[in-house]
């Protein structure tokens, strides 16, 4: 064991030995508790490490026995095949079937497995069952450091929140279990051995790519709602209520109340209603908007889904059905002048405040290789402040191809500063 290791692992059997003690426990069944946890964790890991894949510079999971994986959209990107290598140092090819952007998602399906062979593999969990506080593992390849010798690399920590909304990691799972570059695509794992998340992202400070005990999951059961889709190949959409909008002066906590209905929209074909409360979607409370527009984005356009609402004293069910999220080409605002540089983006048309969202980045752009990502909202080009999408384009069109630009972004509740070199749209 690296002797960094076994410090981390000194200071955690320390820290839960001292905090049984605290609640009252004799130190011999104090040290008893924590090594039957520490047992447990050994055993969960070594169950679940055979099902880890690296796969470019991020990681993933293989999820069925006949080899079905999951990593982040940002990892594998729009590339159709990927060599993977297993912790035993197998390699197999693996296709590129379906994406989800917005969400973050890739799946991807081994190659030539041969009839009735099986891989080891790590099955979706339950992300509803959840709760705050619950021990969790992360499986990754932070930094590429597990790349020599294909070992993976394993943090512990616990759930530090749920239903966190971040635009496209709309419902997400938060961890202090270390996530770092590298471990994107990866498992969030429960102590059953479950995956109950990909992680994907952390908050970072002052710049630096670094761990700050604040990492995001997409959760397991949201991924389930879109697996369907995506093994039928291509890049899935989240869905939208068209037609509804929201008073925002009402209090947050007591369910947003509707404001106004579009004529004909699908929000006035189920039912909706001036002055309806919207209390919840499926089971899942909507306290506020935020956590409304969280809830519909664990669901793919054309879901129908159950509404519950409060009409004066009476609570009722409508159920609607969610279309596509709509968006802007950037291109077709540029076609007239061929010539134009480009960025590679089509912005969000369901975004309500400043700066422009991103929907989708174009494979082999300058905004893929700027790491932009859908869901990010650009707040600023160069040191200009964004107004709207065509105040975007319009400061992009004045540029020449080849020129290097800064974009200011926010990324889930966090700013930070990507370089672009802009493109031509032939070339992108």
């Amino acid at each position: 064991m690296h002797p960094f290791a076994f410090r981390r692992s000194s200071t955690l059997l320390i820290t839960l030995l001292a905090a049984s003690m605290a609640w009252g426990q004799s130190d011999d069944s104090s040290k008893a508790t924590v090594l039957a946890l520490q047992d447990h964790i050994v055993k969960t890991v070594n169950k679940v490490k055979p099902a880890y894949i690296m796969i470019g510079g991020g990681s993933g999971v293989i999820f069925t026995p006949d080899g079905w994986i999951l990593t982040n959209n940002h990892v594998a990107g729009s590339k159709k095949e990927w060599p993977i290598i297993t912790p035993d140092r197998q390699r197999f090819m693996a296709d590129l079937i379906g994406t989800d952007p917005r969400g973050d998602i890739a799946l991807l399906k081994i190659r030539d497995l041969k009839e009735g062979q099986n891989v080891p593999y790590c099955p979706l969990g339950d992300s509803d069952k959840l709760v705050i506080g619950q021990r969790v593992i992360a499986v990754g390849n932070p930094y590429l450091v597990g790349m020599r010798n294909a070992e993976p690399v394993v943090t512990v920590g616990i759930i530090s929140a749920l239903h966190r909304f971040q635009q496209g990691y709309s419902d997400c799972i938060q961890t202090d279990a270390a996530i770092n570059p590298g471990n994107s695509g990866g498992p969030l794992i429960d102590l059953q051995g479950r995956v109950i998340g990909i992680n994907g992202r952390v908050a970072v400070r002052f710049g630096n790519r670094v761990n700050t005990g604040v990492g995001y999951a997409i959760p397991a059961n949201q991924i389930k709602n879109f697996l369907e889709v995506l093994r039928k190949g291509g890049v899935v959409s989240h869905g939208v209520l068209k037609g509804l909008a929201l008073d925002a002066r009402y209090p947050q906590g007591k369910g947003p109340v509707v404001a106004r209905i579009s004529k004909d929209s699908e929000a006035d074909l189920a039912g909706f209603k001036r002055g309806d409360r919207i209390l919840a979607i499926h089971d899942y409370p909507t306290p506020s908007q935020n956590r409304l527009a969280g809830v519909l984005g664990t669901y793919p356009a054309g879901t129908v889904v159950p509404f519950r609402i409060k009409r004066g004293d009476k609570e009722l069910i409508l159920r609607a059905k969610l279309t596509a999220r709509e968006s802007r080409s950037e291109t077709a605002d540029l076609s007239r002048n061929p010539n134009a540089p480009f960025l590679g983006v089509e912005f969000s048309l369901e975004h309500k405040g400043t700066g422009v969202e991103i929907e989708k980045v174009v494979p082999g752009s300058a905004a893929e290789k700027s790491g932009l990502q859908a869901g990010d909202i650009i707040l600023g080009f160069d040191s200009t402040e964004i107004r709207n999408a065509q105040h975007l384009i319009h400061l992009i069109a004045r540029r020449k191809v080849g020129d290097k630009v800064q974009l200011t972004v926010r990324r889930g509740n966090q700013n930070m500063t990507l370089n672009a070199t802009l493109a031509s749209r032939k070339s992108k």
